[in-house]
């Protein structure tokens, strides 16, 4: 920091005193998803069956998926996640946020707000972009997410700090109340990473009934993107072919997903002065 000239510096502590500001302002409302029952209906369910028959090697497939498929509410989720971050702070003491405000606003910012008052005390500097000055204090940088399925997202911001963000040496500890069983091999081969882990979740290839049909296969016949797609899905979110089934579930359960919270949280980070001031 004594390399810089003194004014940009002040200007940088000052954007740091914004954030810090914004997400205190932002951590007292109510960031809750309402109870809703979003599980599988039988009535779609059977509707869908009858409809749509994957058949591969003699397994239907889809009912396969069905019967081995997880709901996780938000409650379910938001107690995992705080689990973790208990972990995590047992372990470091003092940390970075990453809190990116270009581009895509996801689940992601939204339960980083949500954990905001657990990790406000140990958070020295909030990763806004890759001018952020906290890059440059040494302390790992926390990302938090809720689940990772083939690992692609989880490598991507990894790469987008270590290789993209004038490569950062800092440690990158991911905190994750779920992830898929074979999402995480890449990137645990990055450098100066780690992981807080809560459940683990078994790719549908992986399912007993599935196991011995050739993966490759299976991806083809249900035009999954990945072998590592996983029969779960959230209150607020169903993931891509990537991570699952959109296209199955979209079909089946009681309620559609609510991203809701979400998007009112995009909403004002994309049209907040305060946070347009820190990318000046």
């Amino acid at each position: 920091m004594s390399d810089l000239p003194k004014q940009v510096i002040q200007n940088k502590l000052r954007a740091e005193d914004k954030i810090y500001k914004w997400l205190d302002n932002q951590s007292q409302k109510d960031w809750t998803l309402p109870p809703t029952d979003r599980s599988l209906c039988p009535e779609k369910c059977k509707t869908y069956l009858n409809s749509t028959k994957i058949i591969v090697d003699s397994v239907n497939v889809v009912q396969v998926i069905l019967e081995n498929t997880r709901y996780i509410t938000f409650q379910e989720l938001y107690d995992k996640l705080r689990e973790c971050i208990m972990i995590f702070l047992k372990i470091y003491r003092q940390f970075n946020v990453y809190f990116p405000i270009k581009g895509k606003i996801g689940s992601e910012h939204w339960l980083t707000v949500l954990m905001w008052k657990y990790i406000r005390e140990g958070c020295m500097g909030v990763v806004v972009d890759h001018n952020s000055i906290t890059l440059n204090n040494g302390l790992p940088v926390l990302i938090i997410d809720d689940c990772a399925y083939s690992g692609i997202s989880t490598c991507d911001r990894i790469d987008d700090l270590q290789y993209n963000y004038n490569s950062v040496h800092n440690k990158i500890v991911t905190v994750l109340p779920y992830y898929g069983t074979d999402s995480l091999y890449q990137a645990r081969n990055f450098p100066h990473t780690d992981f807080v882990l809560g459940e683990s979740l078994v790719p549908y290839t992986q399912l007993p009934q599935l196991s011995n049909i050739d993966p490759r296969k299976l991806c083809l016949y249900t035009k999954t993107e990945t072998t590592c797609a996983i029969p779960v899905y959230f209150d607020h979110k169903i993931a891509n072919n990537f991570g699952s089934f959109p296209k199955i579930y979209s079909k089946v359960i009681k309620v559609p997903f609510s991203r809701s919270r979400i998007e009112e949280l995009e909403e004002i980070i994309k049209s907040d002065c305060n946070l347009s001031y820190l990318l000046n």
